[in-house]
């Protein structure tokens, strides 16, 4: 999945371990090390996400093949 940002840029969120705060930007943190800068606030990207997510299809996946904790 991913969450729409400034321009054409977007946040993967497959590879993302953490998003940190500071007084104005907020750096994405991947786990291959690399590391992005966006202006929005975490709150902000998950409302984006949220919102994108509203008319997503969430096809059911059959109960043999959930994963089991």
């Amino acid at each position: 999945m991913f969450i729409p940002i400034e321009g054409e840029d977007c946040i993967f969120l497959h590879d993302v371990i953490a998003l940190v705060h500071d007084d104005r930007t907020t750096t994405v943190y991947y786990g291959s090390g690399r590391q992005s800068v966006t202006g929005f606030r975490p709150v902000t990207l998950v409302r984006r996400y949220q919102e994108l997510m509203k008319g997503a299809l969430h096809p059911q996946i059959p109960a043999n093949q959930q994963e089991v904790e």
